[in-house]
C-alpha cells in the first residue's frame, strides 16, 4: 500500500515538473520573441505588431506584422506555429509580402513562386536559437523582359545580444531585348552584438559577390569579379567608429582587364551622444511623418543641431591603404593618409544654404589632411603639370586648400 502511494506521489511530482518545464519553455519563448520584436521597434522606419496571438504551454500561434512607418507600400506578415518541448521550442511558418494599398501578394500573384518558408528552434536551457529562411528559385517573365532568380538560404543564430546572420543569395539575371544584367552568387555573414547599455552596439559585416555583369546592345559586357566588403561599426560610450575594406578582384570590358584594387579606410571620432540623439530624434520625426502624411519643410532645420553635434570631436577619415592596378594603362597606384574635420565651435556652421559660396568656405576651411601617392604614373604627372621624373605625390589639405608637392591647387575646389 505504501509503495502504491509512493508511486502516485512520484508520478505526481514528475507530472508537476513536466508541466512546469512546459510552462517555462513557453514563457521563455514568449520573452525572447517579445524582445526580438522590441529590438525591431527601435528602428526608425518599421512598425511591428502581433495579431491572432494564442499562447499555450504546448503550442503557441500568432502572426507578426511589419509595415513601414511612413507609408503603406508593403506589408510583411509572418504567421508562426510554435511547439514547446522540455528542452526546446520549434517554430515554423511562411513569409507573406503584399504590395500597395490593395495588398496584392507578391508571391503567387506578381511572381509565380511559393512563399518563402522559415523554421526556427529555441533551446530553452542554453537560451540560444537558430532560424533558417528558404526562398525557392523562380522565373518572372513579363512582356519584353525576363527575371530569373536562383533562390536564397539564410541562417540567423545566437542569443539575445549576440546574433549572426549568414547565408547565400544565388545568382540572378534580368534581360530585356539585348540588355542584360546578372549578379551573384552573394555570400554574406553579419554579426551584431549589444551589451545592454542603451545605444551601444558592435556590428561586423562580410559580403562577397562573385560577379556582376552588364551588357547593353551588341557591345562587350562590363564585368566585375570578386567584389567584397568587410566592415565593422562600433557605437560605444564616446564615439562611433567605422572600419571598412572594399576589394575588386578584376573589372573587365569584354576580355580586356581594366582595373583591380583594394581600399582600407576608417572613420573615427564621431560623437556617440550626438549619434544617439540624432537616432532618437529621427524616430520621432518618422512617427510625425506617419501621422501627418507629408514631409515638413523645416525638417533639416530641426535635425541640424543633432547632425552638427556629431562633429564636435573632430571626425577623422583615415585611408590606411588604397591600391589600384590597371593592366590596360600599365600602371599601379598606392595611396595612404588622413583627413580631419575640425569640430571646434561647430555651432557656427549650418547645413542650410550649402550652395552659398560663403557657407561652402566655412565648411571647407575646417578640412586639414595629408596623403602620399606612391609610384605616381607618368600619365598623372603630365596631367598635373609635374616634372616627368616625379614618383611620389604629396597631397596636403590646409584649411580646405589643396597643395600638390607644395604647389597650391585652388582650382580643384
Amino acid at each position: 500500500m505504501r509503495k502504491g502511494k509512493l508511486v502516485v506521489v512520484a508520478l505526481g511530482v514528475l507530472g508537476v515538473g513536466y508541466l512546469a518545464a512546459q510552462a517555462y519553455s513557453s514563457t521563455m519563448f514568449e520573452r525572447e520573441l517579445s524582445g526580438a520584436l522590441e529590438n525591431i521597434k527601435q528602428r526608425q522606419d518599421v512598425q511591428v505588431s502581433r495579431a491572432q496571438v494564442s499562447r499555450g504551454w504546448f503550442i503557441s500561434r500568432g502572426e507578426v506584422h511589419l509595415v513601414p512607418l511612413n507609408g503603406d507600400e508593403w506589408r510583411l506578415v509572418i504567421p508562426y506555429t510554435a511547439r514547446h518541448g522540455l528542452l526546446a521550442t520549434r517554430a515554423e511558418g511562411a513569409v507573406s509580402l503584399t504590395l500597395g494599398e490593395a495588398g496584392e501578394p507578391l508571391f503567387g500573384e506578381r511572381v509565380e513562386a511559393p512563399m518563402p518558408r522559415w523554421a526556427a528552434e529555441y533551446r530553452t536551457l542554453e537560451q540560444t536559437f537558430q532560424a533558417t529562411l528558404h526562398m525557392a528559385p523562380f522565373e518572372d517573365q513579363r512582356p519584353g523582359w525576363l527575371l530569373a532568380f536562383g533562390g536564397t538560404d539564410l541562417t540567423l543564430e545566437g542569443r539575445r545580444g549576440d546574433m549572426t546572420l549568414s547565408g547565400q543569395v544565388a545568382a540572378w539575371q534580368w534581360s530585356r531585348g539585348s540588355e542584360f544584367l546578372a549578379a551573384g552568387p552573394l555570400v554574406l555573414e553579419s554579426q551584431y552584438r549589444y551589451d545592454g547599455a542603451p545605444g551601444h552596439f558592435l556590428q561586423r559585416d562580410d559580403l562577397h559577390l562573385s560577379r556582376l555583369s552588364y551588357r547593353q546592345g551588341h557591345g562587350p559586357a562590363w564585368e566585375l569579379d570578386a567584389l567584397s566588403y568587410r566592415g565593422e561599426t562600433k557605437l560605444g560610450s564616446d564615439s562611433l567608429d567605422l572600419t571598412a575594406r572594399l576589394s575588386l578582384g578584376e573589372a573587365r570590358l569584354g576580355a580586356q582587364p581594366i582595373l583591380a584594387g583594394q581600399l582600407d579606410l576608417a572613420l573615427t571620432r564621431i560623437d556617440a551622444d550626438g549619434v544617439r540623439a540624432l537616432a532618437d530624434h529621427l524616430r520621432d520625426e518618422v512617427a510625425l511623418l506617419k501621422a501627418e502624411g507629408e514631409l515638413d519643410a523645416a525638417l533639416l532645420a530641426r535635425l541640424e543641431p543633432y547632425l552638427l553635434d556629431m562633429l564636435i570631436d573632430s571626425p577623422r577619415l583615415v585611408v590606411e591603404s588604397l591600391r589600384l592596378a590597371s593592366p590596360v594603362l600599365d600602371m599601379q597606384i598606392a595611396l595612404d593618409g588622413a583627413l580631419t574635420f575640425t569640430g571646434d565651435n561647430v555651432e557656427e556652421l549650418s547645413l542650410r544654404n550649402l550652395d552659398d559660396p560663403i557657407q561652402q568656405q566655412r565648411w571647407r576651411s575646417r578640412l586639414n589632411g595629408h596623403f602620399i601617392c606612391h609610384d605616381l604614373p607618368l600619365l598623372v604627372s603630365l596631367q598635373l603639370g609635374l616634372p616627368l621624373d616625379t614618383t611620389e605625390l604629396s597631397i596636403d589639405v590646409i584649411d580646405g586648400e589643396v597643395w600638390l608637392n607644395q604647389q597650391a591647387m585652388p582650382s580643384l575646389f
